[in-house]
Formats: structure tokens, C-alpha cells, sequence
């Protein structure tokens, strides 16, 4: 069970650090180090992270010398510094055991613990984690500063006399914007920080907002809301749109709406809370079903399903577990031929996010009603008064974090570098081989945790998608494209600024050209002329994708991507970049694609595509 938090929690204390490298991305040769109170820097020619004469050496050195219980900071740390350090610890400081929580392939925490001397412990940490943006972008917006630009070339940095100054200023912008960051979550909104946006999130819903305890659920009911968790549904349904060859409906460009707030809105409907004996198909609850359905042959189905490692939006016959209210969507639109119910889970709803939503969406709020972002240059002086940009920066973050913690996985990983012999037993660590000739373990536990609720995750996401329909289905066929909570079409959404309302997200620069290739791989050309690429997995470290990347894909090419090692590249020996030629694979679409650009969803029989 979830049960509130009754006391304050402190902020915690912290420093920051930040690594100066060759472009290269192979040799460090500056190493910053900043605490609010005074600046040190740690300089070697570049060379190797784990040279024992490198500035990363020298100053993991320094660190282990001074304990610290303050948590230590780099902005991208788990994908870049973090590694870096790991890469000279595991050389050159055999004695110590550490402990590393992955997010993924990146680094959300690493645990450095030194038994030999009183059990002492660093913690590193990865601020883009609790601010999910660049440096630069959140200077401007919480201490309207940025980083030093001028006279900066990152190939002969090593040798300008200015490195100094970038390197303190980098160091110095990252501790101010936590600062200020930490000030407005445990001062103005009353939170609490965990260690990313969705322990923040969770933790401040429970300090401030949860008024009452959150029962925990059966086996079964997990199992099936487990099974009823999807993703956003994101897809494209035409090809192509060339406002020269627009249909004969007068339009001449392509709209882009999005919905305010998608997952807030959500939130704030009525969330399944806590289990109910009842039997049978009741699509009328709140709850999910496990049924065989078949779907009748249509444009855009509603119901989900997993097939072929993919989820897929198809008509046919196939076995899932659906949430109530898309069910009722596909009775509604009569897209249901034939439904056998096998297993279902109820439960009784709350209103439980009104205080978290409503307290935060204030913040993002301006009293002229529109939504933050837009231009309000010809507002009168007192209507965005009381509006603060680092306020809806902190707003957005923690409405879009909380959801997805209560559908954590059950199972979570850690790896471990040079535990001893008695964790190793303790903890049932399974080893991990290295040619390193270190001793690399993995841990692999199961959770219980009071916050894992899945019936929240998958109801809220279901009632996104149900959202996202109604848009689909203004008119069908125009649509060209959807991703999570928005859509491409020629058709004219009613708009407004309320949570869950559709946004024209281009008014002033619509689309006048389109190119969808596949899901988030796609090019628009706006009126103004400006170009956006979309190509998400394309993308090469550093650099920016040619501007022809999407026409490339479609003819088949490879792109040449890239990314930086990661942990288990790391323990591997692999270090720096790492190369490789991807193309797009056009036959794992979503729907058929026939000549004229046109597409119907795919067909499928007993879960398998046909």
C-alpha cells in the first residue's frame, strides 16, 4: 500500500563536477569541481580517463580522499562523465565496490563504497535526470544565463587559456540552476527530490497532495493491469502531403494538433483505487478484461495489441487484456464483431490527483489563458505577472513524471564491480564476464513496493489513447500521422487552452510539405521555409543529421550513427564512440502501405500478423 508522507523531508546537500574531453571523446584533460562555496579544477594533457596521470584520476583521487555525504552532480552525467569516472575507478582503484543502477543503457546512479575505512560512500548522480534538458536552455530559464560561448573552439580548448573560465562557469550554471530548482520544489511547491523526475514526482504527490492511503492490489489484478499496460500510439496512416497536390477540400496545408497536458488530463479523471469483487464482463466499470475480440474491418481500430514484439492498432481475431474505456470506445464506433470474455479485474475509483494537478497546473497557467509558450508580447503587463518560467519548467516536469512510477517493473537490475565475497552470497549475484580481469556481478531483485500500483499506469495511459481517438476519428481519412497525443490531419480540430484541449501546435508556420516514413521518422517543411527531421535512433552523437536524412532513409541507405560506450561497453574494454550503419526498415510498419500512399491497418489471427 501506498501511505502518505507525514513529515518534511530536507534537501539534501550536493556538489557538481563536469569533464572537459578531446572531441574525439577518448581523452580527458580538465576535470571541475564546484560546492557552492569555492572552485577546483584538476588538469592533465589529454589522455585516457583511466591513465593514472589523467585530470579524471586526479580527481576521483581528491574525492575518495575527502568523504562527503552530498550527493555529486553531473548534468548528463549517466551518459557521459559517469562513465568516464567508471572507466578510471575500475583501473585504478581496485579496493573500492561499486554499485551501478541503470536506467536502460545510462547511468541513473552510481554507488562507490569503501569498506576499509569506516564504510564510507559517494554517490554520483546525474542531474539531466531531474531536469531533462540541455545546460544552456535551463541557465536561461531559471537564472536567465547561459554558458560561455564566445571564443570556444572544442577542438584547441585544451589549449585555450579560456578553458578555465568555461569550465567554472559550466560548474558554477549547473550547482545555481540546482539550487534554484531545489528552492522551488521544497519552498514553493512543497515537494521532496528522489534521485529522477519520477521519484521527485512521486515523492512530492506524497508529501503534499496524497490524502489518503492507496490499498494494495491481488496477484491477479496486477497480473491482468500488468497485461493492460501499453505505450502511446504512434503511427503513420498517409504517406505523403504536398499542399501542390492538396485534396479539393480548399486545404492547403497540413495541421498539427496536440492535446494540453495529455497525461494531467488524465490524471485527473476518476483512477481505479481499489479492487472489487465482481465477476463477468461489466465494460461499464473501470477495469480491464482479458477477452478474445474480433474487430471488424475499419480505417483506425482502437483496441491495442501486442504482436511480433510490436504494438499494433489491427482488425482480426486475437486474445488481449483491454481497459474498460477503450472497450467501450470500440462498442461505441462498432468496430467489436464478436467479443468472449475470460478474466476481468474492477475496481473502485478517486478523484487521487485533483490536488497534485490542479496545485501544479497553475503554475504553468496565465491569466490570459493561453498556454505557456506561446508569444504574449501584446498582453497587458498584469496578465502574466504572477507566471514564472522556472515555476512552469518544474510544473511540466513533475505532471508528465508521476503516472509511470506506479507501473514500475517488479524486477530491477544493478551491477556490481569488486562486491566482496559475502555480498555476493547475501544478495544472489549471478557474475557478468569482463575481459577487464575484473569481477563485474549482476543483481537482479524483486520489488514490492507501496507505489506499485499498476492499475494507475495502464488506466491513465488507456485513457490517453481514448483521447487521442476522438481526434483520429473527426475524420479519418485525413488524418496522416499520430504520436502519443497528437495528430497530423487536414481536418479542423475545435481548440482551446484547458487541460486535455487540442493546441494548433504551428499556427502561424503550418506544414506545407510532409514525409512520413515510419514511427518518428518523418520530415516537414513550413511555410516559412523552415526544415524539421524527425529520425529518433538515427541519431549521431555530437552531430547534427544531414538534412536529407529522411529522403536517404526512404531510398534504402544506411545512415552512419553513433553513440557513446555505455556501462556494459565499458566493463567490455569498448571506450568512446562506437559506430554503425543503420537503415530503415520499411517492412516493420505498422499498416500496409499501398502505392498511392495510402495505408489500412494490418490484420492479424491469434495474435500474429497475417
Amino acid at each position: 500500500m501506498l501511505v502518505p508522507i507525514s513529515h518534511r523531508p530536507k534537501p539534501k546537500p550536493f556538489c557538481v563536477y563536469d569533464i572537459e574531453t578531446t572531441t574525439d571523446l577518448k581523452r580527458v584533460y580538465l576535470v571541475g569541481h564546484y560546492d557552492g562555496n569555492g572552485f577546483k579544477y584538476f588538469e592533465s594533457p589529454p589522455l585516457p580517463p583511466e591513465d593514472p596521470s589523467s585530470a579524471m584520476t586526479q580527481y576521483l583521487n581528491w574525492r575518495f580522499n575527502h568523504p562527503t555525504k552530498a550527493y555529486i552532480y553531473a548534468h548528463n552525467g549517466g551518459n557521459f562523465d559517469a562513465v568516464f569516472a567508471l572507466a578510471s575507478i575500475i583501473r585504478n582503484r581496485p579496493g573500492l565496490h561499486l554499485e551501478i543502477i541503470p536506467s536502460q543503457s545510462s547511468i541513473l546512479m552510481l554507488k562507490v563504497k569503501e569498506y576499509a575505512k569506516s564504510k564510507r560512500v559517494w554517490t554520483f548522480l546525474d542531474s539531466a535526470r531531474l531536469l531533462p534538458d540541455k545546460l544552456e536552455n535551463l541557465g536561461q530559464c531559471f537564472l536567465n544565463r547561459g554558458k560561455v560561448k564566445e571564443g570556444i573552439d572544442y577542438e584547441t580548448l585544451h589549449t585555450n587559456p579560456l578553458r578555465y573560465d568555461y569550465l567554472r562557469t559550466d560548474c558554477v550554471l549547473l550547482y545555481d540552476v540546482l539550487s534554484a530548482y531545489f528552492s522551488l520544489l521544497y519552498d514553493t511547491i512543497c515537494g521532496a527530490a528522489g534521485i529522477s523526475a519520477a521519484s521527485t514526482a512521486l515523492a512530492t504527490y506524497r508529501t503534499a497532495h496524497q490524502k489518503t492511503i492507496l490499498p494494495d492490489i491481488s496477484e491477479k489484478a496486477a497480473t491482468l493491469s500488468r497485461h493492460g499496460y501499453y505505450g502511446g500510439r504512434c503511427e503513420p496512416f498517409r504517406r505523403c502531403f504536398d499542399s501542390r497536390h492538396a485534396e479539393s477540400n480548399n486545404q492547403t496545408v497540413l495541421n498539427c494538433y496536440d492535446i494540453n497536458s495529455m497525461y494531467p488530463w488524465a490524471m485527473k479523471q476518476p483512477q481505479p483505487v481499489e479492487e472489487l469483487d465482481i465477476k463477468g464482463y461489466h465494460p461499464e466499470l473501470t477495469g480491464f478484461v482479458d477477452a478474445t475480440v474480433t474487430i471488424r474491418k475499419c480505417h483506425i481500430p482502437i483496441l491495442p495489441c501486442r504482436a511480433d514484439n510490436r504494438l499494433l492498432f489491427p482488425v482480426g481475431t486475437w486474445r488481449g487484456v483491454f481497459s474498460t474505456c477503450e472497450l467501450r470506445q470500440a462498442e461505441e464506433e462498432q468496430q467489436i464483431y464478436y467479443l468472449k470474455s475470460h478474466d476481468a479485474v474492477y475496481f473502485r475509483t478517486d478523484h487521487i490527483f485533483d490536488s497534485y494537478v490542479d496545485s501544479l497546473y497553475k503554475y504553468r497557467q496565465k491569466s490570459c489563458g493561453s498556454r505557456p509558450g506561446l508569444d504574449h508580447s501584446k498582453c497587458s503587463e498584469e496578465c502574466c505577472s504572477h507566471w514564472s518560467f522556472p515555476l512552469d519548467r518544474v510544473a511540466k516536469i513533475s505532471l508528465n513524471s508521476l503516472y509511470g512510477k506506479f507501473g514500475s517493473q517488479e524486477i530491477r537490475e544493478s551491477i556490481h564491480i569488486s562486491p566482496t565475497l559475502d555480498e555476493v552470497i547475501k544478495r544472489g549475484m549471478e557474475p557478468l564476464p569482463s575481459p577487464l580481469g575484473i569481477d563485474v556481478y549482476i543483481e537482479r531483485t524483486t520489488r514490492q513496493a507501496g507505489y506499485m500500483l499498476p492499475q494507475i499506469a495502464a488506466w491513465i495511459t488507456a485513457l490517453a489513447r481514448v483521447r487521442l481517438v476522438q481526434g483520429l476519428l473527426t475524420n479519418p481519412q485525413a488524418v496522416h500521422y499520430c504520436d502519443t497525443d497528437s495528430i497530423f490531419t487536414n481536418a479542423r480540430l475545435r481548440t482551446g487552452s484547458d487541460l486535455g484541449q487540442w493546441k494548433d501546435e504551428y499556427r502561424g508556420d503550418q506544414i506545407i510539405y510532409a514525409y512520413f516514413l515510419s514511427p518518428k521518422v518523418y520530415v516537414l517543411i513550413h511555410s516559412s521555409g523552415k526544415v524539421t527531421n524527425k529520425a529518433k535512433g538515427f541519431s549521431r552523437f555530437g552531430k547534427t543529421l544531414p538534412q536529407d536524412v529522411i529522403e536517404l532513409l526512404s531510398k534504402g541507405e544506411s545512415i552512419e550513427v553513433s553513440r557513446f560506450a555505455k556501462v556494459r561497453s565499458v566493463i567490455r574494454g569498448d571506450f568512446g564512440l562506437i559506430f554503425a550503419q543503420k537503415k530503415c526498415h520499411m517492412n516493420y510498419t505498422k499498416r500496409i502501405f499501398h502505392d498511392d500512399g495510402t495505408s489500412e491497418p494490418r490484420s492479424v489471427t491469434d495474435g500474429h500478423c497475417d
